[in-house]
């Protein structure tokens, strides 16, 4: 890295690149094969190589070119003069680093580490125009050289600056600007709708724009500019364009302008700039010698561009030429200003396309990629443009850049218009004959139905689209469904024609109204009758069906009762036939109940009996239990009698048991008698219920049956009635549909009439509308020569008016020198003081400088005697250093003497320079000195010559004053004349204002909704 430094600029160090190789061949020759081995030497020749490092690097940090070092003093000498914060020229500050690298009010002016894209350098190396220097030759190449290393070396500001390759924080491209105007949109009122020329044919459509803000396209016509409303499809106004044909046109980017650039081919060509609200011209642009094919004007209104075969760019500014461009090689075709006037964009017809910075004319960007010529330039926002081109394409740009951001084919052949929407929408033309609406991405959206010939140009109004081709066709178009609106005239016919033809069409439209209104008056009276008889028959249909349908409810009711009494009937008969079947099982029971209860009595009975016995021989049984005990306890002894009373007492006991026995069977026998006469009292009271219920049930079916005999009587009467209702209705219906049909017929041949004669009369109100605005269009014309007429008698009074004040003002001017000499003459004894304060001041400013001088002098003289022997002593160490490489003291000493020689030279060339600052401090002082001395000398004459002066002036006064009496006299006398005609005037413009405003009211009155839609 060092010795490639070195080779760039083997100058600025003293140890050359011969230096360090006699360094390192030093070390080579002191080497031997022993100590290369030893890992003593090792350790010393690493040590030794370190050390020349560091001497690398401290020459490459003395090797930094920096602003304030080396950049500086050249800018100072070459460009400070105008980019300076006085200055401030294109917006440029170069005399701080800051300012410098912030760049101009476009774009940076320095790429650090790229001098080749850095606009400062090319333009100092005079590689890009604006030449810098401006008119005057390079600065040596030398400072050149300087420069281009310094950007080269990322543009470092001082000696302890780093590199730092910045992050790309730009904001991001502002392709559409968000600028909204406040304020109505900019509509015409009342312009002229006369044209200027009525041709056979319509001539090529050859440039259209539509309004940012208003329904407003404009159309270059034949020695005119028409303006169309894209609303009401209708004829706007007219604005004469006498010069010529006018080649292109445009709209401000507030659309309170319209700017047409013409002329006549190879002999004239200019721009002219309306008012779109009142029709009036407000400026007029070049005086060229053939027609103006390109032109466009600044946001702010201050800036126009033009172009055209001449091939020159022209800018400017108020109406006065600011810039001369003499770039291109060929027509120049299309013109664009950025939407913040800062760059204009130009193209010419071999696809040339230069970017210009309109403060200064500077070239910033030739854009290439272009294939053939530039037939369109639009520049929708400050960083961005979007050009059309002959070899088809349609191309966005970045102009912070000059890059190319998006291409696409939009037209095969040729894209020939481009225009944009504020909400970004793109609509192109071309030669395939298609017009065609595009996303801002570039995505296509709608194409419209093809011309017949060449789509030359097109624009976009809100949701319309409008475009016109070779043979004078112009279309509008609905850009959301792509249905065609309207077509307009580029040529259209005189008012008087169109007055003619309007009163033809209100005759034409009366006849057919009187014609229909007959005709209405009798398909309302026919329809009228026919709707009677068709409302009458269907009246009467209706009563028969609402009656039928009442009997049909009637009969409904009838058999839903019948069916309900036959089910009722068919339900009780039932439950008859269920009770009588319970009946037979009810005197089964009976009986079976009776045979039970007379079975239990008997066993009740017999059993009563077999227990009085068996009580009986139980009681029988006890007494001998008793007795044969009672022996056994008299005989203890006897065991015959023992077991006589032991076999009494089982039998007894048995006995005992079986009665107990006997007596739970007599209670159950007794119990199932009393079950079983209890049984034989319930089937007898459920066979005597049963009885009353079939005894009921019985008389029930009979009356059941009665009733639903009589409902079917009267269902039959009821199907009979309902039968004859609806015969009578079916008949009625069928006569209904021929009369309804008559009726219908005779409501749409009404409806018809109705349509048509609405339509008449809308269109008769439409042509008397028409006819009411082509008259005030008339008196429109002669209003507005009744205005000029008016201000040219103002104009006439104003000039009678200045001839009375210029009378005035030679006196007024003696008596203002008479006062300004006397107020000098007072004034002298301090006018002389303070001249000769200023001569003391200059003196010593003067001293001064000569002081400051000769210490400087000295000082330089004093560091210049110090430059031999430090230089001596630096290179007695340097022969040092390489005789001892190893020696890393005595290599530092030698770096060290080498580095304050070369401070001591840079102290010694800013003290050199510092003497010549002081020095042209003197040169300034003593010219100040002189001025100073002059100007005393002068205000000495002054007060002694001013009473002859004031003298001579009053003398003059009274002269003046004589003749200025009679001048005022035949001035007020011509401001009197002058006015009589300003009052005429005035009072026929209000007379012919009067009558315009009422055809208008009149206009509008007659076809309210037309007059509606035209003010919106």
């Amino acid at each position: 890295t060092f010795l490639s430094q070195r080779r760039a600029d083997p100058t600025r160090h003293a140890l050359s690149n011969r230096h360090v190789l006699e360094v390192f061949a030093a070390g080579r020759r002191k080497q031997h094969a022993s100590r290369v081995r030893s890992p003593e030497f090792c350790i010393r020749a690493l040590v030794g190589i370190a050390s020349f490092c560091v001497l690398a690097l401290s020459a490459s940090a003395a090797d930094k070119v920096t602003y304030v070092n080396d950049v500086l003093p050249i800018l100072r000498n070459s460009c400070l003069n105008c980019h300076n914060p006085d200055k401030d020229k294109a917006g440029l500050d170069m005399t701080t680093y800051q300012g410098i690298m912030a760049g101009s009010d476009t774009r940076k002016v320095i790429t650090p580490g790229d001098s080749a894209n850095s606009i400062l350098f090319k333009c100092v190396n005079h590689e890009m125009t604006p030449t810098m220097p401006p008119k005057s030759d390079k600065i040596p190449d030398a400072q050149i050289d300087i420069i281009k290393k310094w950007i080269d070396g990322h543009a470092l500001e001082t000696a302890d600056s780093q590199v730092v390759i910045a992050k790309n924080t730009a904001p991001a491209l502002e392709l559409f600007s968000q600028e909204k105007a406040d304020g109505p949109p900019p509509m015409p009122q009342d312009l002229l709708l006369e044209p200027e020329v009525k041709t056979p044919r319509a001539g090529s459509v050859v440039s259209m724009a539509a309004s940012p803000r208003a329904p407003i396209v404009a159309v270059a016509g034949q020695k005119q500019v028409l303006l169309y409303n894209t609303d009401t499809m209708d004829l706007a106004g007219v604005l004469p364009y006498p010069e010529g044909f006018p080649q292109v046109v445009k709209f401000s980017r507030d659309g309170r302008l319209v700017i047409a650039g013409g002329g006549i081919g190879a002999k004239s060509g200019r721009v002219v700039v309306w008012d779109v609200t009142t029709g009036q011209r407000v400026m007029e642009v070049g005086d060229e010698y053939d027609a103006v094919l390109a032109v466009d004007m600044s946001a702010d209104h201050h800036l126009i561009a033009l172009g055209g075969p001449n091939r020159l760019v022209k800018i400017f500014k108020d109406g006065k030429l600011l810039f001369n461009i003499k770039k291109h090689t060929d027509w120049i075709t299309a013109l664009a200003f950025t939407s913040d006037g800062k760059m204009l964009v130009s193209g010419d017809r071999q696809g040339g396309l230069e970017v210009w910075e309109t403060s200064s004319g500077t070239e910033l960007f030739l854009l290439t990629s272009l294939k053939g010529a530039v037939t369109a330039i639009t520049a929708p926002g400050p960083q961005s443009a979007i050009t059309a081109g002959d070899d088809g394409t349609v191309k966005f740009w970045d102009l912070r850049e000059g890059k190319e951001l998006k291409t696409w084919q939009a037209h095969p052949g040729g894209t020939l218009s481009v225009s944009y929407a504020p909400d970004g929408r793109l609509v192109t033309s071309g030669r395939d004959k298609i017009v065609r609406l595009w996303s801002k991405d570039g995505a296509k959206l709608k194409e419209f139905e093809p011309f017949s010939d060449v789509a030359l140009c097109s624009a976009i109004s809100g949701d319309k689209v409008v475009a016109g081709d070779w043979t004078g066709t112009i279309r509008e178009w609905s850009a959301a469904d792509g249905k065609r609106l309207a077509e307009w005239n580029p040529n259209p016919p005189p008012i008087a024609d169109r007055l003619t033809a309007t009163e033809a069409k209100i005759a034409a439209l009366q006849q057919a109204h009187d014609k229909t209104a007959a005709l209405l008056a009798d398909a309302e009276k026919a329809a009228k009758q026919s709707g009677a008889e068709a409302s009458a028959a269907a009246q009467a249909a209706a009563d028969k069906e609402k009656a039928a349908k009442t009997l049909a409810d009637q009969a409904a009711a009838l058999a839903k009762n019948s069916a309900d009494a036959d089910a009722l009937a068919k339900k009780t008969a039932a439950d008859l036939a269920k009770l009588q079947a319970e009946t037979q099982a009810l005197n089964t029971d009976l009986a079976h109940a009776v045979a039970m209860n007379d079975s239990a009595l008997q066993d009740e009975k017999t059993g009563q009996g077999n227990m009085q016995e068996k009580q009986a021989a139980l009681a029988q049984l006890a007494d001998a239990c008793k007795t044969a005990q009672a022996q056994a306890d008299s005989h203890p002894g006897d065991q015959s009698l023992a077991d006589a009373a032991a076999k009494a007492k089982a039998d007894l006991d048995k006995a005992t048991d079986e009665f107990a026995a006997d007596q739970k069977s007599a209670a159950a026998a007794e119990a199932a008698a009393q079950h079983a006469k209890e049984a034989l009292a319930k089937a007898n009271e459920a066979a005597a219920a049963n009885k009353d219920s079939i005894d009921a049930t019985q008389s029930k079916l009979k009356d059941q049956s009665t009733a639903a005999d009589k409902l079917r009587a009267s269902l039959a009467d009821a199907q009979k009635a309902l039968d004859a209702a609806k015969a009578d209705s079916d008949a009625m219906a069928k006569s209904l549909p021929p009369k309804v049909a008559q009726a219908r017929d005779a409501d749409e041949k009404l409806a018809k009439i109705t349509h048509d004669a609405q339509q008449i009369d809308h269109d008769l109100a439409a042509a008397k509308a028409d006819e009411f605005k082509w008259k005030a269009a008339q008196v429109n014309i002669t209003l507005f020569a009744a205005k000029k007429q008016l201000a040219d008698a103002k104009a006439a009074r104003e000039i009678a008016i200045d001839a009375a004040h210029q009378a005035s003002a030679e006196l007024d001017k003696a008596n203002a020198d008479i006062a300004a000499a006397e107020k000098a003459l007072a004034d002298s004894p301090q006018t002389i003081k303070s001249k000769q304060d200023a001569i003391t001041a200059a003196q010593h400013s003067l001293d001064a400088a000569n002081t400051a001088t000769a210490a400087a002098k000295e000082t330089a003289a004093h560091k210049e005697s110090l430059i031999a022997p430090a230089a001596a002593q630096s290179d007695a160490l340097r022969d040092e250093a390489l005789d001892s490489p190893y020696d890393d003291d005595l290599t530092d000493a030698a770096l060290s003497a080498q580095s304050s020689l070369g401070a001591l030279n840079k102290a010694l060339a800013s003290s050199k320079q510092d003497a010549a600052a002081r020095a042209a401090d003197v040169t300034k002082a003593i010219e100040n000195l002189t001025a100073a001395q002059k100007a005393l000398e002068q205000a000495k004459a002054d007060a002694a010559n001013a009473p002859a002066a004031i003298a001579k002036l009053r003398t003059t006064a009274a002269e003046v004053a004589k003749r200025t009496a009679l001048a005022r006299a035949a001035a007020d006398k011509a401001v009197a004349e002058a006015s009589k005609p300003v009052e005429a005037a005035q009072a026929k413009v209000d007379s012919i204002t009067r009558d315009y405003q009422a055809l208008l009211h009149q206009s509008e009155t007659a076809n309210p909704p037309v007059a509606a839609l035209t003010k919106k």
